[in-house]
C-alpha cells in the first residue's frame, strides 16, 4: 500500500486514547476506536494508537521512536490548552515561560533564551509546518488530532533546531462526506471563561471544509494580574481530493493574545549569605506574589537604591501579540511513490512588557509600526513509499525568515538601552531514511540530513541615559553553521508483541549572533544512544515499555549577562563545553477491567556538564553572583579585570533526576446506557536547578501535582458534562527563571497554575 493512502485510512480510523512516557498508552478502558463495540475493546485490550512522527503513518507500540503521544480525549481531559501544559502529562519534559516564549526542556536539552534572537532546540510544528518562533505554536491547541512529543535529538527528519527533540501539534483535518460539530464550554475560578469548538462541511463528493475556533478569558493568579489567560484564535481548512491519487489541503490560521500575559513570581528563600554585608532572606513569599511587588524593589534597592535601580510596576505589564499562519499541502500518487508539497508562510507580531527583575519592553521606534515582527517562508518536498521489505522517504527543505527587533532594557540609571535590529535567517536541507526489513522479525534504520544555515543580524544600541557616549553604535554580526546528522537504528520482534529496538542519532542546533558586539556563537549538537523494548501480555490487557538514553551534548547554548565586547551590559550567548544527559524511562499501563484502567511512568535522568567554562568581568560577578568557583584570569577587559566562571561537574538545568506520573481511570456503567468517569492523576518531579547560575535561589524544590475529574456522558457520548479540579493541594510549582543583574542572588520565577477548578461541557454532533 503506498504511504499516502496508508496515511488517509490512519487518519481516519486513530483512536482516541492517551499515550505518555516511551510509547506508553493511557486509555479510558472501554473506548477502542470509532466503530468497536465495548465487546470488541474488552477482547483486543489497550488500543493501538497510530502516529505519523516520521512522515509515515505506523503502529506506535511496533516504533522504535521515543515519543509521548496526547490524543483529544486526553487534551481536554488533561486541560492540555497552551505549550507549558504539556510538561504536566509528558515525562521527561520541562517547560517555562519568558513573556510569551515558551521555554523547553526535553532530557535536559532545551533553550532558555527569551527575545527574537532565540534559536529552540525543541523544533515546534504544526500541521507538518515548522514554526521557527516557539510562541506562534502555542495558540493552536483547540481542535486536535493528537499531540506528539518526540524525545532526544531528531536531526533527521526535522533537522535543525531539533537537537533535543520535537512536538508535532496536530489539528484535526476537514472529512469528506461529513456534516459534524464540536462545542465545548468552560468555566471556572479566576473568573474563567472559554469556548471551542469545530464545524465540519462536506462540499459535494470531493471536497470539505472545517472550521475551528478557540476563545478562552481567565484573570491572573499572581498579585499584579499577570499569567493571566486572553486569547482568540480560528482556524480554515479545505480539502480538495478529486481522486484516490491526488489530494490538496489548504490551512490558515490566525490566533491573538491579550491581557497582561505571562509574568514571575518573587523567589527568594536563602537570601544571599556572601553579599558584603549578607543579605538575609525574607522568607518564603507567598508563590503567587508577582516580580512587580514592592518588597522585590526593596530587595533589589539593598545592593542599588533607586533611582540607581527602577522599581517594578504592575500597570506597565501587558501584552498585545497577533500570529498569522497559512500552508498547503499537496499528496500525489505518482505510482513509484507519493508526492507530498507543503508550501507555508508565517507572520508574527509582538508587542509587550514583561518584568523577570528589569522591564523589557518591545518599542515601536520610527513608526513602523511592528515592535517585533517575524516574516518566515518555508517549502518541503518529500517522496516516500512502503512496500513489505522497504519504507523510505527523500525530502528537501527550505526556510526563509525576516524578523525585526526593537526593544528597550531598562533597569533604571544603571542600564537603560535600546535596541533596534534586522534579522535574516536562510536554511536549506536534503534528507532522507528508510527501513528495510531483512526478515520478517528483523528491520534496519538509516538516515541521513545534511542542512546549511546562515544568521545575519544589522542594528543600532542606544543609551536612553543622560550620559557621555550615549550616541547609537552599530551593532552588527554574521554566522553560517552546517551540519550532517543520521540515524541508524534496529527493530526486533522478540514475539508478536514483545519488540527490542535501539538507535544512534544525532542534533544540531544552528549557531548565531548576540544583540551586542560580541564574538557569534558556534552552533551546539548531540548524540544519543537509546536502546529499549516494548511489551504487551495477557491478550493486550498489560503493556510494559522500558528504554535507556545517553546523550553527549556539545556546544550547549548558554545565556548570560555579562559586559559585551565593549563594556556594555548585554544578554549573551555562550557556548558551554561539554553535558552529559542519561538514564532511563519505564511506562506501564494495566487494563484490570474493562472498566478499570491504571497507568504509572517514571523517568530517571542525570545529568553533568564535564566542560562549563566561560569568562566574564570580575565586577559582573560579585558575591553570591554564581555558585561556580570564579578565578581570576589576570587579562583586562573594558570595564576591568576578568574572572574565570568553572560549573564543571554541575548537573544541567530543569532536568529533575526524578519525575514521572500515576494515573487511575474508571467508567461507572449507567442503566440508561450512559455512564459516569473517574479520572485521577499525579505528577511528581524531584528538586532541579531552575538557572544556569547554581546559587541556592535557583535550586526548585521538588513536587507532586494532583489532578481528578469526573465525567458524565450520555448513552449516545453527544453531550457530556465534566467537573474537574487541578493542582488539589495548591501546590506551587517553579519552572525556571532569571537572577536580577544587579541584586546577586535575587530571583525571579515562572510559575505553574495554583489549584483551579470548573465545568466543562462538550457537545458532538
Amino acid at each position: 500500500m503506498k504511504s499516502g493512502k496508508l496515511l488517509a485510512v490512519a487518519l481516519g480510523t486513530a483512536s482516541t486514547q492517551l499515550v505518555t512516557g516511551v510509547a506508553h498508552a493511557q486509555t479510558q478502558v472501554g473506548s477502542g476506536a470509532p466503530g468497536q463495540s465495548k465487546a470488541e475493546v474488552e477482547v483486543n485490550g489497550i488500543a493501538d494508537i497510530v502516529v505519523t512522527a516520521q512522515r509515515r503513518a505506523e503502529n506506535l507500540q511496533k516504533s522504535s521512536l521515543s515519543i509521548s503521544v496526547l490524543t483529544p480525549e486526553a487534551i481536554g481531559r488533561q486541560g492540555v490548552t497552551r505549550t507549558e501544559d504539556i510538561a504536566r502529562v509528558a515525562p521527561g519534559v520541562e517547560i517555562g515561560t519568558a513573556g510569551p516564549t515558551p521555554q523547553i526542556f526535553v532530557r535536559g536539552v532545551g533553550d532558555p533564551g527569551n527575545t527574537s534572537l532565540t534559536n529552540p532546540a525543541i523544533a515546534l510544528n504544526v500541521g507538518g509546518v515548522y514554526y521557527a518562533r516557539p510562541h506562534a505554536a502555542g495558540l493552536s491547541f483547540y481542535d486536535l488530532e493528537r499531540i506528539e512529543v518526540l524525545k532526544g535529538p531528531q536531526g533527521t527528519l526535522y533537522g535543525r533546531n531539533a537537537s533535543g527533540g520535537a512536538i508535532n501539534i496536530l489539528p484535526a483535518k476537514p472529512e469528506l462526506g461529513q456534516l459534524g460539530a464540536v462545542l465545548n464550554l468552560e468555566a471556572g475560578n479566576y473568573e474563567a471563561l472559554s469556548s471551542d469548538g469545530a464545524v465540519n462541511l462536506p462540499l459535494g463528493q470531493n471536497a470539505a471544509m472545517r472550521v475551528s475556533y478557540q476563545v478562552r478569558n481567565r484573570d491572573g493568579f499572581l498579585s499584579d494580574g499577570s499569567n493571566d489567560d486572553i486569547r482568540q484564535a480560528v482556524r480554515v481548512q479545505l480539502l480538495f481530493q478529486p481522486s484516490e491519487a491526488l489530494s490538496v489541503l489548504l490551512f490558515g490560521s490566525y490566533g491573538h493574545q491579550g491581557g497582561i500575559g505571562n509574568g514571575y513570581a518573587l523567589y527568594d528563600p536563602k537570601g544571599n549569605p556572601f553579599g558584603t554585608p549578607p543579605r538575609p532572606s525574607v522568607g518564603r513569599f507567598d508563590p503567587w506574589t508577582g516580580s512587580t511587588d514592592p518588597r522585590g524593589s526593596v530587595i533589589t534597592a539593598s545592593s542599588l537604591p533607586p533611582p540607581l535601580l527602577a522599581p517594578g510596576n504592575a500597570s506597565d505589564l501587558y501584552q498585545d501579540n497577533a500570529f498569522w499562519n497559512f500552508h498547503g499541502e499537496l499528496n500525489a500518487d505518482l505510482g513509484f511513490a507519493t508526492l507530498t508539497v507543503i508550501p507555508s508562510y508565517q507572520r508574527s507580531t509582538l508587542n509587550y512588557r514583561i518584568y523577570p527583575a528589569l522591564s523589557y519592553q518591545t518599542v515601536d521606534r520610527g513608526g513602523q509600526g511592528k515592535p517585533e515582527a517575524s516574516e518566515a517562508y518555508s517549502g518541503e518536498i518529500r517522496l516516500s513509499n512502503e512496500t513489505e521489505r522497504l519504507k523510505w522517504v527523500l525530502g528537501a527543505f527550505y526556510y526563509n525568515e525576516d524578523q525585526y527587533y526593537a526593544v528597550t532594557v531598562n533597569n533604571g540609571l544603571v542600564q537603560n538601552v535600546s535596541q533596534t535590529a534586522d534579522i535574516k535567517t536562510r536554511s536549506v536541507a536534503a534528507f532522507g531514511q528508510a527501513t528495510f526489513s531483512i526478515s520478517d522479525t528483523f528491520r534496519v534504520i538509516g538516515g541521513l540530513r545534511y542542512t546549511d544555515d546562515k544568521r545575519d543580524l544589522d542594528g543600532t544600541r542606544a543609551s536612553n541615559l543622560p550620559v557621555p557616549g550615549t550616541a547609537p553604535t552599530p551593532i552588527f554580526g554574521s554566522s553560517q553553521s552546517s551540519s550532517t546528522d543520521f540515524r541508524v537504528g534496529f527493530e526486533y520482534d522478540l514475539a508478536p508483541q514483545n519488540m527490542l529496538y535501539g538507535s544512534y542519532a544525532t542534533g544540531y542546533k544552528a549557531g548565531g549572533v548576540s544583540a551586542a558586539i560580541a564574538r557569534s556563537f558556534e552552533p551546539e549538537k548531540v548524540k544519543a544512544s537509546t536502546v529499549g523494548i516494548r511489551n504487551r501480555f495477557f491478550d493486550s490487557r498489560l503493556q510494559i515499555n522500558l528504554e535507556g538514553f545517553y546523550l553527549d551534548y556539545t556546544n550547549q547554548h548558554v545565556q548570560v549577562s555579562a559586559p559585551d565586547d565593549v563594556g556594555i551590559l548585554s544578554g549573551l550567548v555562550r557556548n558551554a563545553g561539554k553535558a552529559k544527559s542519561y538514564g532511563g524511562e519505564a511506562s506501564i499501563v494495566f487494563q484490570a477491567t474493562p472498566n478499570d484502567n491504571i497507568t504509572a511512568s517514571v523517568v530517571y535522568n542525570e545529568t553533568r556538564y564535564d566542560s562549563f567554562v566561560f569568562q566574564a568581568p570580575l565586577l559582573a560577578l560579585p558575591a553570591g553572583r554564581t555558585g561556580c568557583p570564579v578565578t581570576p584570569t589576570g587579562a583586562v577587559g573594558p570595564v576591568g579585570p576578568v574572572g574565570q566562571v568553572d560549573c564543571s561537574g554541575r548537573v544541567l538545568p530543569r532536568a529533575p533526576k526524578w519525575s514521572g506520573n500515576v494515573g487511575y481511570n474508571h467508567v461507572f456503567e449507567l442503566g440508561d446506557g450512559g455512564s459516569v468517569t473517574f479520572d485521577g492523576n499525579m505528577q511528581f518531579a524531584s528538586t532541579r536547578e531552575g538557572t544556569g547560575d547554581y546559587i541556592a535561589n535557583s535550586r526548585l524544590p521538588a513536587y507532586q501535582l494532583f489532578n481528578a475529574s469526573l465525567t458524565y456522558a450520555l448513552a449516545s457520548e453527544k453531550l457530556s458534562v465534566t467537573a474537574f479540579v487541578r493542582n488539589i493541594t495548591d501546590e506551587a510549582v517553579y519552572l525556571g527563571g532569571f537572577q536580577s543583574a544587579f541584586a546577586p542572588s535575587f530571583v525571579a520565577m515562572s510559575i505553574a497554575p495554583p489549584r483551579t477548578y470548573g465545568l466543562r461541557i462538550a457537545y458532538r454532533y
